[in-house]
Parts: structure tokens; C-alpha cells; sequence
């Protein structure tokens, strides 16, 4: 489920774009993450599954910018990388060390815990996508049925 407010969509993202991220900030995205910025979707809001927003390379909107992102809170030694956000200030990270490429969720009141706790939320950006899905269907189903 992936439903992005067109206006607040960038192009996507190019190799030598990411190439130059990486670079700058010193890691290397996942191959899932990386597809995903660079055929899929480089930032927006209105997001994924049940994210508000999504961030990207190069975003002209500071709130969405994942170097904006990374430069008030650099990657720590857990090399978390923000995939998204949710409307409470939680964020939805890709994790590039522990088992890279799965998402974990950190709410906002945890973010600056020590150590950092993670909640395991799907092993991949597509399980995460479709897991959405479904819990959408789901919910709109039962609201179907509510009414009726």
C-alpha cells in the first residue's frame, strides 16, 4: 500500500545521487532500500502502509530530507537508517548492521533512550508494504461490516 501525496514527491533517486549520500554520511544503504528509493518512491508524505511520511534523498522539504534527518541525529552505532515516520513522531529505521534490511519502530518518547530499544516491525521493506496492506483491507472491511 503505497499511497504519497503527488506534491510532496521528488523524483527519484539516481545511483550517482545515492552513491554521493552514502559518501557524505559515511554508510551504505541496503539493496532493498536502495531499489526502493531509486524505482519506488524518494520521499513524501501521505506514506506507506500506515507511515505518514516517507524520506528521501536530496527532498527539498526538510521535514522529509533524510540528510536533513541524519544531520540532526547522525547514525549511532546501531547504524539504523530512517525509512519513515509515523504521525505520533515514531520512526520506522532500516537496519544495516544487526540483521540488515529488516525495519524496526522506535516511538518518539524512546528516541533518546541508552541503550536504544528497537521493536521489530517486518523483515523487509515488501513485507512491510504488504503487511500494511492487509491490515488496511482489514480495518476498511470491518468498518464495512460496522455500518451495514
Amino acid at each position: 500500500m503505497l499511497d504519497i501525496d503527488d506534491t510532496t514527491v521528488r523524483s527519484l533517486a539516481s545511483e550517482l545521487e545515492l552513491l554521493e549520500f552514502e559518501k557524505r554520511f559515511a554508510f551504505r544503504f541496503g539493496i532493498e532500500h536502495r531499489e526502493f528509493l531509486a524505482t519506488v518512491a524518494n520521499g513524501g508524505f501521505g506514506g506507506a502502509g500506515q507511515l505518514d511520511g516517507l524520506f528521501g534523498v536530496n527532498h527539498p522539504m526538510e521535514e522529509i530530507d533524510l540528510g536533513s534527518t541524519l544531520a540532526r541525529r547522525p547514525l549511532t552505532e546501531s547504524n539504523l537508517v530512517p525509512f519513515g515516520f509515523d504521525n505520533f513522531g515514531g520512526l520506522v529505521l532500516v537496519d544495516l548492521a544487526e540483521r540488515p534490511g529488516r525495519l524496526v519502530y522506535i516511538p518518539w518518547e524512546e528516541q533518546d533512550n541508552t541503550p536504544l530499544v528497537t521493536y521489530h516491525v517486518a523483515d523487509t521493506i515488501a513485507e512491510f508494504l504488504e503487511e500494511a496492506s492487509k491490515l488496511a483491507m482489514a480495518y476498511v472491511m470491518e468498518r464495512i461490516t460496522e455500518d451495514a
